[in-house]
């Protein structure tokens, strides 16, 4: 039924996990000793996950009548976590409130408070304190905590690379994953703008640097000043760069053309993989005539 290798432990196949389940589904094995031997986070989640499926109902209920012994194997098993113990306390959120078990919500809560001093998971983090805040289980003052020390985390994030330059802003912002307009008010967003600002006003007084400027780099920066309506107070700038961002999107997308016609598979639609090195050199050779071209501006 098992299999050993490089002291680890699988199954043999799937049908007996799926046997062992069924089993204990049943009651026919003792869920409590089985929580109390696990000693890696990944055998606790897989119980549980276990009594979530439509089919482990009998699981789920053994777990509602063992909460403390689950608490326990949490506790036991926490030095295994992985590197993202976000994603962790989300699941043992939703386990909490899934089995009704506040001391489980307890754990979670003592652990979330310790996570931003360390963290640079900002998106992670965002995310869990939208958990707590919706959780019937996490006390307001508790919620209200760690949304206070997530916000200071973004702070201290966005000071960090703003004095490090848009670049370091660039890509941060698109890593989160979403505007943070809600919440960077004031001049923490003031000085996220003045460094795109700087850097559009950087592109715009001399677009030969665009040579080695990738052209999603310049779609963010643009993207991102629209996003603020900042392009708004330096339009003509924001003008001369869109240009040539444009031209430099329409000399990529020719140089794709005449690929995919020398290509075996012509006719066929074609996609190539990003490949910075091909992006760069497409964007140095426009580059390279973009001076003999007639243009209505700084771009």
């Amino acid at each position: 039924m098992l299999v050993i290798d490089e002291g680890a432990v699988f199954f043999h196949n799937p049908s007996i996990a799926d046997y062992i389940r069924f089993h204990l589904n049943a009651g026919r094995g003792q869920l409590g000793a089985l929580l109390a031997s696990c000693g890696d986070m990944r055998q606790v989640e897989r119980l549980v996950d276990a009594g979530r499926l439509a089919d482990g109902g009998g699981i789920l209920a053994q777990l509602i009548e063992l909460k403390p012994a689950l608490t326990s194997a949490v506790l036991g098993a926490e030095d295994t976590v992985d590197d993202n113990r976000e994603d962790h306390l989300e699941w043992a959120l939703d386990t909490a409130e899934t089995i009704g078990s506040s001391s489980l919500a307890d754990y979670v809560a003592q652990r979330a408070l310790e996570l931003p001093r360390w963290s640079e998971n900002t998106k992670d983090l965002l995310r869990l304190a939208n958990l707590l805040d919706g959780s019937r289980l996490i006390t307001q003052e508790v919620s209200a905590e760690f949304r206070a020390l997530v916000d200071e985390h973004v702070s201290s994030q966005i000071s960090e690379r703003v004095a490090a330059g848009w670049v370091e802003v660039n890509n941060w912002y698109a890593n989160l994953g979403e505007p943070i307009g809600w919440f960077a008010e004031g001049t923490l967003l003031d000085d996220m703008v003045e460094c795109a600002l700087e850097k559009l006003r950087e592109l715009a007084a001399d677009p030969g640097d665009l040579s080695e400027t990738s052209i999603d780099y310049l779609e963010a920066l643009l993207s991102f000043l629209t996003d603020n309506d900042a392009h708004l107070l330096h339009d003509e700038e924001f003008r001369a760069v869109d240009r040539v961002w444009e031209q430099l999107t329409q000399a990529r997308e020719a140089a794709w053309r005449s690929l995919a016609e020398r290509s075996p598979d012509r006719g066929r639609p074609v996609k190539l993989p990003p490949d910075p090195r091909h992006e760069q050199a497409v964007v140095a050779e426009f580059m390279s005539g973009l001076g003999n071209a007639e243009s209505d501006g700084a771009g």
